[in-house]
Order: structure tokens, then C-alpha cells, then sequence
């Protein structure tokens, strides 16, 4: 028979580097999967079906786990021993006897380490750390899932400090094959939001570390590593560093972790101002002294400066006053001579004085007549002597 061939052509374990392209469980606690090659250029060369029946599974995945800190997963690449099978109804397989988690392993580390050289050769992986922290550190925009577990532990330790923090959630899924692309997007809102946040926190809270395989990836790391604000990670895993916590301005385990900082931070800052005030208001105290002590010896001197120009003030005031005493009485002798002298004047320009000389006045509509060539007929005019006065009438 053809699987008795083939068992004889092919006896024996064959130890086969692939990449997990399908895995699924069945209730009866086998594994079935999909082992795929590929080329250079991402096309498939060669695909096989084999399964790990469920004795050899609760050997193999726990040890899986143990030494690489994941789960066996769709597009692990592993180092399987098989067995191969050709049964008469379901066809060719490979029966997996064990898989290598140490070549697993250090795929996963030459993976993360090429990402790591890719960051510095683009120049960008410490960048981050070129930052400055704005101070005081108080609007922190947050990325996370809402109803994560270690948002709520953040969240709630904030609230707890009693400081006057205002935090904006950009939410994303922070798992599986889309998380890498969903946290690129919420820093992306954040970014461009005009806001202006004083910083950016990351945080998940603890998993399996194949739920974080998304903090490994290139196109997230670069983005964190050239945003244009600090970024705080909080990512709840132990085992080890994500390339996102390398290139972040600063890494914490832990969500609650980066809580603290932030808490601390601000303690840290109102020491500070205290401090500030009270040698603030010390320095103020002495500076008030000595003022009131130069203002005291200032007030001394013009006070002396003011008595002896008062006392020369007084002494020039009293020459004036004489001066102008003098000056007035000259004055007022002067004007009572003048106006004697204008009184005699007035007195020899009197009309009356005039007529006690046999003068006459003539006078016409109240006016002095002094031609006779402005009368007109029947002008009445009015003669005044010494004694006496007629009218008279023009002809």
C-alpha cells in the first residue's frame, strides 16, 4: 500500500524550519495546523497539513511558552520534528513529535534586534530622548483601550493624588494583528489635534506576551520614536523590554507605574515652589528692611536739608517782603503826585473857567458849534455865559 511505502521510504523524525501559516484547536485537544515555506520575496515554495495530537500538545506548548514568553501562534517561524504520514483517507501529513522553542526564540530576538538596528541606522531611535518634559506636566493625552483594566488603575490613580491633571483618552486596540496600526493612528489624532499636550502615555496592563508582539513592530516604534512630544510607556509585561519602551522617552512596567511618575513629578514640582515662595518671601523681608533702614537715614538727611533751606526760604521771603513794602510806598507817593498834577490839569480844561473869562458856549443838538457853515435854518441853539444861557433860532 502507498502509506506503508511511504512509511518505509520516509522512516524516522525530520527536523523542518517553517512558518505556522494556520493553527486551530478542536474539542478533543488536538492541534491541526498549516506549515508553509516561503522565498525571499514573500510567495509560497511548499505547504504541508500536520497536526500535534493533544498528549504530545500539553508537553509541547507549555514548555513553548515557558522558554519564549508566547504562545504558538500564526506566522511563528519554528523548528519542528515530524514524522511523515500518508493515510489512506485523509492523505499526506506531517505528525509533529516536538517543537524547538529555543530556534523560536531566537528568531524572535534576531526579529526584534533587526528592528532595533533599523531605528538607529534611520537615525530616529533616540530621539525621543532628546526631549524635554514640560513643566509643570499637567495635560497628558492617553493611549489605551477604554475599558482596559490598567487605564482604570491609571486613571484612578490620578484622581487619587488630588492633582489638578486633565488627561484625553485617544483610544485603540492594543492586541492582535491590528494593534500596531491602531496606536499609530490614535498618536497620529493626538498629534494633530492642536491641543498642545504636555505629554503622550502608552499603557496596556499585564497579558501573554504574544498579545504585545505588536510593541516589536517597525512602522509603530519609528512613529513613537520621531513623535514631537514626550512619550511615557506603561506597558504591563516583566519578561522583557518592548523596542516601543526603548525608543519611548521614558519606559514603566506597569500603567499604575507611569501614574506615579506623573504624581511624584508633581509633588516634586510644588516642593520646588515652595521652596521658591519661602525664599521668595525672604528675601523680600531683608530687601523690605534694608529699604526701610535707607528710606529712615534718607528721610534724616532731608529733613536737615529741609530745616536749612526752610530757614533760608524765610530769611529770602522777608528781604522780598521789605523789597515789595518799599516798592509800594514809592509807588503809591508817585500815583498821588501824578493824580495831583491831573487834578490841577483837569481843573484849567473846565469850560467853566472859560466863561468866568466873558467866554460863551454855543451848542446845537447837544453838540459844541465851532463853524457857523454847519447851522441850517431853524436850528435852535443854546447860548451859555458866566451867568445865565438864551436860545436862540438860525434865520
Amino acid at each position: 500500500m502507498a502509506s506503508e511505502a511511504v512509511a518505509c521510504a520516509m522512516a524516522g523524525y525530520y527536523n523542518v524550519v517553517t512558518e505556522i501559516s494556520q493553527l486551530n484547536f478542536r474539542n478533543n485537544g488536538h492541534c491541526y495546523l498549516t506549515f508553509i515555506e516561503k522565498s525571499p520575496t514573500g510567495n509560497a515554495l511548499a505547504r504541508a497539513d500536520a497536526h500535534i495530537w493533544r498528549s504530545r500538545w500539553l508537553r509541547i506548548a507549555p514548555r513553548f511558552e515557558q522558554v519564549t514568553g508566547k504562545r504558538l501562534a500564526m506566522g511563528m517561524k519554528v523548528l519542528a520534528t515530524v514524522e511523515v504520514e500518508l493515510h489512506p483517507v485523509f492523505g499526506y501529513a506531517l505528525n509533529v513529535i516536538d517543537i524547538d522553542p529555543a530556534y523560536t526564540l531566537g528568531e524572535q530576538a534576531a526579529r526584534r534586534e533587526a528592528v532595533i538596528r533599523q531605528l538607529k541606522a534611520d537615525g530616529i531611535y533616540e530621539m525621543q530622548k532628546e526631549l524635554l518634559l514640560p513643566r509643570p506636566l499637567t495635560k497628558i493625552a492617553v493611549v489605551s483601550s477604554a475599558t482596559a483594566a490598567g487605564y482604570g488603575d491609571f486613571c484612578r490613580q490620578i484622581e487619587q493624588s488630588g492633582h489638578p491633571f486633565i488627561l484625553h483618552l485617544y483610544e485603540a486596540t492594543m492586541q492582535g494583528a491590528s494593534a500596531a496600526q491602531s496606536i499609530i493612528q490614535a498618536l497620529t489624532e493626538a498629534a494633530t489635534s492642536g491641543e498642545g499636550y504636555d505629554a503622550m502615555v502608552i499603557i496596556r496592563g499585564g497579558g501573554a506576551v504574544d498579545d504585545l508582539v505588536c510593541f516589536d513592530d517597525y512602522d509603530l516604534a519609528s512613529v513613537v520614536a520621531q513623535f514631537p512630544m514626550p512619550i511615557l510607556s506603561g506597558i504591563g509585561h516583566e519578561r522583557d523590554t518592548s523596542v516601543v519602551d526603548l525608543v519611548a522617552h521614558q519606559a514603566f512596567k506597569t500603567p499604575t507605574a507611569v501614574a506615579a511618575f506623573l504624581v511624584a513629578t508633581r509633588d516634586e514640582e510644588l516642593r520646588l515652589i515652595d521652596d521658591l515662595k519661602s525664599r521668595l518671601e525672604n528675601t523680600a523681608v531683608a530687601y523690605l528692611q534694608a529699604e526701610r533702614f535707607r528710606v529712615y537715614e534718607v528721610a534724616n538727611r532731608l529733613g536737615a536739608a529741609a530745616a536749612n533751606r526752610l530757614a533760608a526760604d524765610k530769611l529770602l521771603l522777608t528781604r522780598y517782603a521789605l523789597r515789595l513794602q518799599a516798592a509800594g510806598h514809592n509807588l503809591v507817593n508817585t500815583n498821588k503826585l501824578r493824580l495831583t498834577s491831573l487834578t490841577k490839569q483837569l481843573a484849567l480844561l473846565n469850560p467853566q473857567n472859560i466863561l468866568d473869562r466873558g467866554y460863551s458856549l454855543t451848542t446845537c443838538n447837544g453838540k459844541v458849534v465851532h463853524d457857523a457853515a454847519t447851522l441850517h435854518s431853524g436850528d435852535v441853539l443854546h447860548t451859555r455865559f458866566k451867568q445865565g444861557e438864551v436860545k436862540s433860532s438860525v434865520v
